[in-house]
């Protein structure tokens, strides 16, 4: 499933793959972008990025996201499925 939100494309793989403890998505960077600053204060969950922004060269970028909140269980957002 490929989703669009905040102006960003991602591919949902959690719930095809039967993940329930973390979230997680591939994002596909098309070539010579540059994503805007990455923030996960407001839900409480950590990311695993060296980098909130993200730049791709002339090839593109794919990114896999992980993410969770610490010390609570996973609860998928509902755009996620």
């Amino acid at each position: 499933m490929t989703c669009r939100r905040s102006g960003r494309f991602a591919k949902l793989v959690r719930t095809g793959l039967g993940i329930t403890a973390f979230g997680m998505q591939i994002m596909d960077v098309p070539p010579d972008y540059t994503t805007a600053s990455h923030d996960e204060s407001d839900s409480g969950q950590q990311e695993l990025y060296v980098d909130r922004v993200l730049t791709s060269g002339p090839a593109g970028l794919r990114v896999l996201c992980v993410g969770g909140v610490p010390g609570a269980p996973y609860v998928a957002p509902e755009w996620t499925g």
